[in-house]
């Protein structure tokens, strides 16, 4: 019966793997980024106010941070490739839902719940990614998920421009939900199991263990950065458009072209893993935490669109230096609960991307430029705090 099981376990393809996921990770967190041109088209179709049509990213937003403390851990407990099927499958259904809403409240409670399901990916796929790929491809594969969540940032917005002026806004979300099934039918059928064994603890135990993971003061300087991160890139492109069209007449066309800008810096991220396996992940944080502290920096003070760009790009090629490496990061420190490590890492990462427009609009008064300052000023705190605690890599300290 065991070798009956075995003919019908799929290889391992690693290029397979790596593509489908990396794609699935820029899909899935376009979810996220959508909503910002989706907004006034919400608005102005059901007739509601700009403030309650802004809730169709934010209920999104939480439920996806807090999916990732529910799902998370269960991989721990059950392995990746079981919730992985079905999470794929629950969301491409719930995301048809959400194309087909008949009114502004249930296109909210169908983002709510979509939101929660596609917290299914993101930690687990960094697991799989982790337990299933050999040594010597692990960190490319990493980096290159990193880079799918990433190039969500743009890629979302740009989809959903696109797809509204040609098809509508409700095909936004067929078009993915279409894309949703087709991964699942991918890593049911062509993925393999993860070897690693998984506990036989109760999944009330494996929650507890988060519990535990908070009492290291490593991860806790590592999800600190985790905050920042996502947090100093949401409010710098949330001051940035007012910034470009009060100071420069930037128009609504002109806008997009500068947010894809940052796409260069973005791509930078496959490649970390050489420089993760050179320096090491702590190393590769810390240069990066540097170096976007330096693009705001530059930001802060720039006086000239193109040099105000090029800042902005170097802000980017910064941050995507860090999330791969603080990964890999998280994940050789919690040893032996990489899943609840990551939940926690993911959850506290999306946290501080909600409190990215709050922080824009809370540093108002002092305009762009002190919000770079402001921003740049976090980043190299952060950058003192992970210098400080965490002098190794290997285990929960």
């Amino acid at each position: 019966m065991y070798k009956h099981r075995r003919i019908f376990t799929p290889a391992l393809n690693v290029p397979l793997v790596i593509t489908v996921l990396s794609v699935c990770a820029l899909l899935v967190l376009s979810q996220l980024y959508l909503a910002i041109p989706l907004i006034p088209v919400i608005r102005e179709y059901f007739h509601i106010s700009p403030i309650a049509a802004t809730w169709i990213a934010s209920t999104f937003g939480f439920a996806y941070a807090f999916g990732f403390l529910i799902f998370g851990p269960l991989c721990d407990r059950f392995g990746c490739k079981v919730l992985l099927v079905p999470g794929l499958a629950m969301l491409a259904l719930i995301t048809i839902a959400v194309g087909a809403s008949p009114s502004f409240d249930f296109l909210i409670k169908f983002r709510t719940l979509q939101g929660f399901l596609a917290a299914t990916f993101a930690p687990i796929a960094l697991v799989y990614v982790s337990e299933v790929l050999p040594v010597s491809t692990r960190a490319t594969g990493i980096a290159c998920v990193s880079t799918g969540f990433l190039l969500a940032g743009i890629v979302g917005q740009v989809y959903a421009s696109l797809v509204i002026l040609t098809y509508g806004w409700r095909w936004i979300f067929w078009f993915l939900a279409i894309a949703y099934t087709v991964a699942a039918f991918i890593v049911a059928y062509r993925f393999p199991d993860s070897v690693t064994k998984k506990s036989a603890t109760s999944v009330l135990s494996v929650y507890k263990n988060m519990i535990f993971l908070l009492k290291s003061h490593r991860l806790l300087a590592a999800y600190t950065a985790a905050f920042m991160v996502l947090l100093s890139f949401v409010s710098m492109y949330s001051g940035l458009e007012p910034h470009l069209v009060s100071r420069y007449g930037i128009s609504q066309n002109n806008l997009l072209f500068i947010r894809m800008a940052g796409i260069p810096g973005m791509l930078l991220a496959p490649f970390t893993s050489s420089f993760i396996k050179r320096w090491g992940s702590k190393n590769v944080v810390l240069t990066g935490l540097v170096l976007a502290s330096v693009g705001l920096a530059l930001e802060a003070i720039s006086g000239q669109l193109f040099i105000l760009v090029l800042s902005s790009s170097i802000f980017v090629t910064g941050i995507s230096a860090i999330m791969p490496s603080l990964i890999a990061l998280v994940g050789s420190i919690a040893t032996g609960a990489s899943g609840s490590a990551l939940a926690l890492y993911t959850f506290v990462l999306f946290i501080g991307a909600s409190f990215g427009p709050l922080v824009t609009n809370l540093l108002n008064p002092i305009g762009f430029s002190g919000l770079c300052a402001i921003l740049a000023l976090f980043l190299l705190i952060t950058a003192f705090i992970i210098n400080i605690n965490i002098q190794g890599t290997t285990q929960i300290g």
